[in-house]
């Protein structure tokens, strides 16, 4: 829709989702889209969370002097990662954008950047994609914004001559940025009342189309940060009933089974990380590394009580901060001589075991591809079903799962002209004829 590439006409959204359409951040859809008109492929839309993984790992290069190949390999090795950077789904690339936002928040704390305008555009940058892709960033991007923007003007009042005009500049640029990082907040507000429309009604907090409460059911009545710690430590996570070991939703299970939306770190590799960020901060003793662990301790805190934060995949942003900020500590002693006989390379070893362990596990599924010949054949199909339905209406209604539906459209099925209504039960057709999805 919004590169043209199907037009409103051609193809009217289930009911509910034009709302979604109006109001939700849609910076990565741009960019699908974006990536779909120059590759002439509907799969190129996937491009976006794989791109994005690899602009993290150049940023790590720029500002954690990490090594890209071995950032790389440590975040591929989080089964969600690895799923999400294979799929269209937008939540890695926000969450990558906020792992950046909190990194850079970090080192701004710790002093090992500058506090100029250049890094704290970087921080802006990060906070305005994390934000304008999904609302679930905003609260984390809020609190990141105020703590860095008081810290600046605290070090204003702090610094004399050209290190207070280099955070005054600094501050300017935060200010001058917030319109953008809030972009699509205030887009809604002048619009509709409401910044987070169309989940809120009015100028309440009842949720109107949001997703329902997704949990196990032997933990809808505990704390949500115990639900998280379970999802984080995949306690009962695991269930054959999967088709695979992990899932980008980890779903596919019945309502309130113990397994429902629960875990996609590896436990495994979260202790680990968990216990060689504890050694660092131990070993090093330095004023980094027990502001680095502060910093992880109050992100995880503030983490887990979010929203429906087990579902893990809404929250990457947490592991890719761990990772991040072990890679941080590891080279920083490294570089200070107290870790003379541990490699950084070594550590990379262990992520690339951790990866082929979740490879093997997973069955590569996640590593094959889905090619175009599955795509044709299943447009192939079910041509002749809406050929069928428009000799008689030009004007039909396909009845079924949305993703399903958006294959009926006349954008892939060309020689053909008609137009589509996609909904879920026969009823909310109305006088369109009716075609059911295979």
């Amino acid at each position: 829709r919004i590169w043209g590439i199907t037009s409103p006409s051609e193809f009217r959204f289930l009911a509910g989702i034009e709302a979604d359409y109006q109001g939700f951040p849609l910076l990565a859809e741009f960019l699908q889209g974006l990536f779909w008109r120059f590759f002439g492929q509907m799969q190129a839309a996937n491009l976006v969370g794989l791109c994005g993984l690899l602009g993290y790992c150049y940023f790590a290069k720029v500002y954690l002097r990490v090594r890209p190949s071995l950032m790389f390999l440590a975040l591929l090795a989080v089964p969600l990662i690895q799923i999400h950077a294979a799929s269209s789904d937008v939540d890695l690339l926000a969450n990558l954008a906020c792992a950046a936002m909190l990194v850079m928040a970090y080192l701004l704390f710790a002093g090992a950047i500058t506090p100029n305008w250049r890094n704290v555009a970087v921080f802006a940058l990060a906070a305005a994609v994390a934000a304008n892709t999904k609302f679930l960033q905003a609260p984390m991007v809020a609190l990141a914004g105020l703590a860095v923007g008081l810290w600046l003007v605290f070090q204003f009042r702090a610094r004399q001559g050209t290190r207070r005009r280099e955070t005054g500049l600094a501050l300017c640029t935060l200010a001058i940025a917030a319109p953008l990082i809030w972009a699509t907040y205030l887009k809604n507000l002048v619009l509709f009342g409401q910044p987070f429309y169309p989940l809120t009604a009015g100028a309440g907090v009842k949720l109107a189309t949001g997703p329902a409460f997704l949990a196990p059911s032997y933990l809808t009545h505990v704390p949500q940060s115990v639900r998280w710690l379970f999802s984080v430590f995949e306690i009962r996570a695991f269930d054959a009933r999967r088709p695979a070991l992990w899932m980008g939703e980890q779903g596919n299970l019945p309502r309130g089974a113990p397994a429902d939306r629960m875990g996609g770190y590896f436990f495994v590799y979260v202790i680990v990380l968990l216990l060689l960020f504890g050694f660092l901060i131990a070993r090093s003793r330095s004023r980094e590394a027990r502001l680095a662990g502060a910093f992880f301790l109050v992100v995880s805190l503030v983490t887990s009580a979010l929203p429906q934060s087990h579902e893990l995949r809404y929250y990457m942003y947490w592991i890719i901060l761990l990772i991040s900020l072990t890679w941080y500590l590891l080279i920083r002693a490294r570089e200070g001589g107290r870790l003379r006989r541990f490699a950084p390379e070594y550590f990379g070893v262990l992520c690339c075991a951790v990866l082929c362990a979740v490879v093997v596990l997973t069955n590569a599924i996640y590593f094959r591809p889905s090619t175009q010949a599955i795509f044709d054949s299943y447009t192939s199909a079910i041509e002749p079903s809406i050929a069928a339905a428009i000799a008689k209406d030009p004007h039909i209604c396909v009845v079924g799962n949305a993703k399903d539906i958006f294959l009926y459209v006349n954008t892939f099925h060309t020689p053909l002209h008609y137009s589509v209504q996609g909904a879920l039960t026969p009823q909310e057709c109305g006088s369109r004829l009716v075609v059911p999805t295979r």
